[in-house]
């Protein structure tokens, strides 16, 4: 993650292409969350992208809405208008992490308010 995020900071693009990265990684986690489902239903294994990418790569039981926890951090803490330090390990943990609780709060990332992103960010500074 931090590879692919690290050429959009070098070119000065994170704050345009940040937001799809996150789309990008979104994707991989629900086309691997697919793949688990039907290995297990056929007892078959095809590995998904993200596990050919990650051989280490665990089980996924929820959908992460990383475009929005990204954009919701991001307003926060403005890290893609940032030219001199890059999106730091510590930084995508966070955003990991609001992804998660935004997914087990609503199940749900087309539906949230300013007012449920906050709350989360306070709860996942709480956390801490």
């Amino acid at each position: 993650m931090k590879s692919m995020l690290m050429h959009s900071f070098v070119l000065d693009a994170l704050e345009t292409t940040g937001s799809d990265t996150f789309s990008h990684f979104e994707m991989l986690i629900d086309e691997h969350i697919e793949m688990q489902n039907v290995a297990e239903n056929s007892n078959t294994e095809n590995p998904s992208r993200l596990k050919q990418l990650v051989p280490t790569v665990g089980t996924f039981h929820t959908r992460l809405p990383l475009r929005k926890a990204f954009e919701a951090y991001n307003a926060k803490y403005c890290i893609a208008k940032r030219k001199h330090v890059c999106i730091s390990f510590n930084e995508i943990r966070h955003i990991l992490n609001l992804a998660q609780i935004m997914a087990l709060r609503n199940g749900s990332s087309s539906s949230w308010s300013k007012d449920d992103v906050s709350e989360s960010m306070e709860e996942m500074s709480a956390l801490e």
